[in-house]
């Protein structure tokens, strides 16, 4: 896509599998929102609200997510390879099978229960702690 889209609201809206590939996304809210297969890789998604968002199989590689909200979002086999997700807000998501490998987690919150069934390996935890390899599962 490759677009600047400035506090838009796709609040609830059906966007499976939407091409966000090195889209500037700042504020955006894609809160309840299906985007299942939707691809956000190289995006720089400043403070955008996925609150409640099917992000099934969703990519976020070299993503760029800082305060990003994914309150009770379903990133069920979603991919976070290097994204930088510093001070991300994963209360209540649902992570089985998300790969985080290579990605930043530094001051994200997010219980460490809800890693347990994620890729980890070389990720940078919240508590700094940065796992050699850790695969899914672990």
């Amino acid at each position: 896509m490759g677009q600047n889209l400035f506090r838009r609201d796709f609040s609830g809206q059906d966007l499976q599998g939407a091409d966000f590939r090195n889209t500037i996304l700042k504020g955006v809210s894609f809160a309840g929102a299906n985007l299942k297969g939707a691809d956000f890789s190289s995006a720089y998604l400043d403070a955008a609200d996925f609150t409640q968002a099917n992000l099934t199989q969703a990519a976020f590689c070299r993503a760029y997510l800082v305060g990003a909200k994914f309150r009770q979002a379903n990133l069920t086999a979603a991919v976070l390879q290097r994204a930088y997700l510093m001070d991300a807000d994963f209360e209540q998501a649902h992570l089985l099978g998300t790969d985080f490998t290579h990605t930043s987690l530094r001051s994200a919150r997010i219980d460490s229960d809800r890693l347990k069934d994620c890729c980890l390996s070389h990720a940078i935890l919240p508590d700094g702690i940065k796992p050699l390899v850790m695969p899914a599962g672990i």
